[in-house]
C-alpha cells in the first residue's frame, strides 16, 4: 500500500465523516507532507501557522514558506505571531510549555470561528518513540508512558504510525519543499538528545524500534483505559471537584488501594503537579494537618484524613454589603432575603430564618477572621469559630472559603452551617426574614 492510500485508510478510521480540518503546519517536512496528503485526499482544510519569534529571521521565512504552500494547495491560511518569550516569563512557563499553550489556545479559537471539526497535527512514529522514552526517563504515569494519543478530543494525529523515512521518500517523489528547523539539529534540548543519541543506539539493538514501540504504545493505551475507568468510579465515591478545586475526603481509601501510584497521578496531574512532587506526596500521605505542597497553579494541603487542592494564591479577603431585601449575586455567591410569616424549620442548611428586628442593614458577607466568635443556635455562650470548625470537622483549607453573614460585625449566620442564637426567632418575633444562600 502506498503512503497516500495508507494515509486515507487511517484518516477514515479517525474521521469517518465529512468535515473541515484545521491543519497545524510548521513548514517542516512532516507538516508539509501532511498538507499535501490532505489535498490529494480532497479534504476541506484550513492551514494554521504559529510564528513564535524564537529563531530570528528563520521564523519569518518559515511563515512565508507556509503561506506559499497554502497558496499552491488552494487552502486558506492563518498566521499568528506570538511574543513567546515574554509570555513564558510572565506566566512562569518553559518556552516549550508557553508555545504549546499559545498554540492550542489559538487553534481552539480558529476551530470555533471556522467550524473545523478536527485539529490535525503531523506527529509521526519517531515523535511517538521520543515521547514514550522521555516520559519513561522522567517516571511518568501509565497514560504518559503510552505516548501520544491518535485521538484526543478534537485533535487527531493520522501520521502516528508513519515513519520519517516514508514521509521523506514521499516528499522527494512529489517535489514537496520544506523548511528545516535548525533547532532540530542541536542536542541541547531533551527531545533532540533522545532523537539523535538514544534512539540510534536502541535501533542498533532493534532495527524495528518504531514499530515495536507503537505496539507497546497500543498495549499501554489499553492498560491506561482500564485504569482510567476504574479510577473514575473510585473518584466519584471519594472525591469532590468544584471551582477548579479538589477535595479527597478519605486518605485511607487511597493509601490502601493497589493502584495508589496510578490514582494519585490521575488525581494531581490536572492541577499541574509535576511527577517528582506527586511521588513525594504519595510517599508522605501520613503527613500532619497543614503540610502543603505546591504546583505552579495550585497547592495541596493535608487535613487529618483528607486533603484539599486549591488554586494558588486564593485568598479570603472579600466583603460584600447587602443593602436590604431582594437578591444579591456575584461571582462568589447568590443570597436572597425576603420577608415571610411562615418559617419552615425542615428546610436545607442553605436556608435560615432570622428575626428582622435583631439585624441592621446593611448586612455584610465576609470570610472568617482570627478571633471570630458567635453563639451557636441552642447555646448560651460564645464559641470561637476556629473551635466550631474543628468540632464540625470542617477541612482546614475550607475554613477560609466559608461565608459569614454579619450585622454590625456580629455573626448572624455561618452560611450553610449554623445560625447565631442571638438572631434566631423567638415567641415574640413579628417580622421574619428568610435567607437563602447558594454558590454559583
Amino acid at each position: 500500500m502506498n503512503l497516500l492510500k495508507k494515509f486515507q485508510t487511517t484518516l477514515n478510521k479517525l474521521a469517518p465523516e465529512e468535515a473541515t480540518f484545521l491543519l497545524a503546519v510548521s513548514g517542516g517536512m512532516d507538516s508539509c507532507v501532511m498538507a499535501e496528503l490532505f489535498h490529494r485526499s480532497g479534504k476541506k482544510c484550513i492551514i494554521a501557522h504559529c510564528n513564535y519569534q524564537l529563531r530570528d529571521e528563520d521564523s519569518n521565512l518559515d511563515a512565508a514558506h507556509v503561506q506559499q504552500l497554502a497558496n499552491k494547495l488552494g487552502y486558506p491560511v492563518y498566521i499568528n505571531t506570538f511574543e513567546t518569550e515574554h509570555y513564558a516569563t510572565a506566566h512562569h512557563l518553559s518556552i516549550q510549555m508557553a508555545a504549546r499553550k499559545l498554540r492550542y489556545d489559538w487553534f481552539k479559537e480558529l476551530q470555533i470561528d471556522y467550524k473545523c471539526k478536527y485539529i490535525v497535527t503531523a506527529h509521526h512514529s519517531g515523535d511517538q518513540a521520543e515521547t514514550m522514552l522521555l516520559n519513561l526517563a522522567k517516571g511518568r504515569s501509565v497514560q504518559a508512558l503510552a505516548g501520544i494519543p491518535a485521538v484526543n478530543n478534537s485533535v487527531i494525529r493520522p501520521l502516528l504510525e508513519f515513519t520519517k523515512e516514508e514521509m521523506l521518500q514521499f516528499a522527494k517523489q512529489n517535489n514537496i519543499t520544506w523548511r528545516e528547523d535548525i533547532s532540530n539539529i542541536s542536542d541541547d534540548y531533551e527531545r533532540n538528545y533522545i532523537r539523535h543519541i538514544v534512539i540510534p543506539r536502541l535501533q542498533e539493538v532493534n532495527p524495528g524500534l518504531f514499530s515495536s514501540m507503537q505496539q507497546s504504545s497500543n498495549l499501554l493505551k489499553e492498560a491506561a483505559a482500564f485504569i482510567g475507568d476504574s479510577f473514575e468510579s473510585w473518584k466519584q465515591k471519594y472525591c469532590r471537584e468544584e471551582n477548579d478545586s479538589l477535595f479527597l475526603d478519605n486518605l485511607e481509601a487511597l493509601k490502601e488501594h493497589s493502584l495508589l501510584q496510578n490514582y494519585i497521578f490521575l488525581l494531581l496531574q490536572p492541577y499541574s503537579f509535576t511527577p517528582p512532587v506527586i511521588r513525594q506526596i504519595a510517599a508522605h500521605l501520613d503527613a500532619q494537618s497543614g503540610v502543603t505542597y505546591h504546583s505552579h497553579t495550585h497547592h495541596l494541603t493535608f487535613d487529618r484524613n483528607s486533603f484539599w487542592v486549591l488554586p494558588s494564591g486564593e485568598k479570603a479577603e472579600k466583603e460584600y454589603a447587602i443593602e436590604g431585601s431582594g437578591v444579591t449575586g456575584n461571582d462568589d455567591f447568590i443570597i436572597s432575603i425576603e420577608e415571610t410569616t411562615t418559617p419552615d424549620f425542615h428546610l436545607p442548611p442553605n436556608i435560615a430564618f432570622v428575626d428582622a428586628e435583631k439585624v441592621k442593614f446593611p448586612l455584610v458577607m465576609r470570610h472568617w477572621k482570627q478571633g471570630d466568635s458567635f453563639v451557636p443556635l441552642g447555646m448560651k455562650n460564645h464559641k470561637k469559630l476556629s473551635d466550631f470548625f474543628i468540632d464540625s470537622k470542617v477541612p482546614l483549607p475550607l475554613k477560609s472559603r466559608i461565608w459569614l453573614l454579619t450585622s454590625n460585625d456580629e455573626i448572624v449566620w455561618i452560611a450553610g452551617y449554623r445560625l447565631d442564637q442571638r438572631f434566631a426567632l423567638s415567641g415574640t418575633s413579628i417580622t421574619i426574614l428568610k435567607i437563602t444562600f447558594a454558590v454559583p
